[in-house]
């Protein structure tokens, strides 16, 4: 097989490992293979690096050889001492280990004596370079194996950059990974129910809150088309506030409080849709985030921080709750005895309070303040 065929089948293996970490090992093991090596590896000292493992071909597909190299061998390395006191450039740059270290001063090192010849690693070929941060691609063979011609050195320099570029996606793409991850942690601990569509109205994300509620059907449901109630009328609401919210020639519309109807007879759900203003608005990614708590929960807690952090009176906490669940000022009024215009002006002192221009944002907040509670 000519060298071309081996740098193509190798580099389609490499951008191959790039959404796939347990395949890099393979590629390692088939470029120590192609250049009649014992191992082959790539070091990488960037932050952003940390915890990838792209270097799994390291002595052979040995990771203890990787394990024992950074906790006792690194500081005792006599090429990289040698190449970083010719000048590690932001160009990469060719290093031969007999070119660096005569092998008759190699072999009195202890590095020799309880790595490298263990390892079978003393003939090494390594291009390296410094920018953004060192990074460096090596091949390696045993005392035995044949020196390292320049035809060699030049296919290693021609795989090189393409390590690197497939070495940074693989980290973006693993950085990425563990936000999400983290993100969707995040949302699974909360306690109000977080639903993200696309731009067609459609559930990308539902955490496990919002789960919950669908698998209770008592007044929510979440669809192929999206979110729905038993009542017809219900379900219009809601397609006519995500529809608004999904329009893009508007601007961001504000968010909409919508109450959401339960056959069991327990107070509504409290349905909030906004626009998701800190995504794309495409058809793939996130265009409206919809909030759903159920008011039978943690209204006592969510109470006493209105009237501990906002300074609002009980009664002002309790229409404003009342409100945030679904009721309206009508219902509240009827409910609590007392005149319409009466409710009107707590919940007006109560938004004022809270910093909020509309009722919905008055109920927002409360939504959010129930995410808080254990």
């Amino acid at each position: 097989m000519s060298r071309d065929d081996d740098f193509k089948r190798l580099v389609d293996r490499l951008y191959g490992a790039v959404a796939e970490p347990e395949t890099w090992r393979g590629f390692w093991q088939d470029l120590a293979r192609t250049m009649h090596a014992s191992s082959a590896t790539v070091i990488m000292q960037a932050p952003s690096a940390a915890g990838i493992d792209l270097q799994a071909g390291f002595a052979g597909g040995d990771k203890e050889g990787f394990d024992l190299y950074n906790q006792r061998f690194a500081a005792l390395d006599p090429w990289f001492a040698a190449a970083a006191s010719r000048g590690l450039s932001p160009t990469p740059r060719a290093f031969v280990g007999e070119q660096l270290v005569p092998l008759s001063d190699l072999r009195g090192s202890e590095f020799y004596a309880h790595f490298a010849k263990k390892f079978e690693m003393v003939r090494p070929l390594t291009i390296a370079s410094t920018s953004p941060h060192l990074f460096a691609v090596s091949v390696l063979r045993s005392e035995t194996g044949a020196p390292w011609s320049a035809r060699d050195v030049a296919f290693v320099q021609t795989i090189e950059p393409h390590v690197r570029r497939a070495a940074d996606l693989h980290t973006r793409l693993h950085s990425a990974a563990l936000r999400s991850t983290a993100l969707e942690d995040a949302f699974d601990r909360m306690a109000v129910g977080v639903i993200v569509l696309d731009a067609r109205g459609c559930v990308l994300f539902a955490n496990r809150a919002a789960l919950t509620f669908d698998a209770a059907r008592d007044g929510f449901a979440l669809t192929r088309e999206g979110p729905a109630s038993p009542y017809r009328g219900v379900t219009a609401e809601m397609a006519g506030a995500i529809a608004r919210t999904l329009r893009t020639d508007i601007g961001a519309p504000p968010a909409e409080a919508i109450s959401l109807r339960r056959p069991s007879g327990k107070r509504p759900y409290a349905l909030i849709v906004s626009a998701a203003r800190l995504a794309a608005t495409t058809q793939e990614g996130a265009a409206a985030i919809l909030l759903i708590t159920d008011p039978e929960r943690r209204a006592d807690g969510v109470g006493a921080m209105l009237c501990r952090d906002y300074g609002l009176t009980e009664t002002e906490a309790a229409v404003s709750l009342a409100l945030a669940g679904g009721q309206s000022i009508s219902e509240i009024a009827a409910g609590r005895g007392v005149a319409i215009e009466t409710v009107r002006s707590q919940v007006k002192t109560s938004m004022g309070k809270c910093g909020a221009r509309r009722q919905s944002e008055l109920v927002r907040l409360i939504t959010t303040l129930s995410t808080a509670q254990p």
